[in-house]
């Protein structure tokens, strides 16, 4: 069964290694509103639709394409509302640990441990590794949590 993932990521790897990261994965405390940050993280995604698509609008209409203006308009609201929405569901999310707002990125030092995922700042690093890993680490104590469903 090669080019599946648990081959992927055992591959080169001893079972004692395997069994470490199992073990890892589990002893991390569990965030306290995890099912909440989920569907937070969800509505990112979301409005991160709606403002692709007013981009796309954007450039269909400099290059000359028509696009109705009751949609050009309903995506818009569309964005705004979900965004408001977005940023009011965000900011009451605070760290178990340091009880500072990991879901707003400010303009401080973040923490040495604090995750980043290539080009990623850390809000978004957050968001991809809560819906991907269902794990994410705090931009500014750097301490790490499972979020499960």
């Amino acid at each position: 069964m090669l080019g599946t993932n648990r081959d992927s990521f055992t591959r080169g790897r001893s079972s004692a290694a395997i069994r470490w990261a199992a073990d890892a994965m589990t002893n991390l405390p569990e965030f306290s509103r995890a099912k909440r940050l989920i569907w937070s993280c969800r509505l990112v995604v979301v409005v991160w639709f709606f403002a692709a698509a007013m981009g796309l609008f954007v450039v269909g209409l400099a290059i000359g394409i028509p696009v109705p203006r009751r949609l050009l308009v309903g995506t818009w609201w569309a964005f705004v509302v979900w965004g408001f929405l977005m940023i009011a569901l965000e900011s009451t999310f605070r760290c178990d640990h340091c009880r500072r707002r990991f879901m707003i990125e400010g303009f401080g030092a973040k923490h040495a441990a604090a995750r980043r995922r290539g080009r990623m700042n850390y809000w978004a690093s957050a968001i991809a590794d809560v819906m991907w890993d269902r794990v994410f680490t705090c931009m500014y104590c750097g301490h790490q949590f499972r979020v499960s469903t």
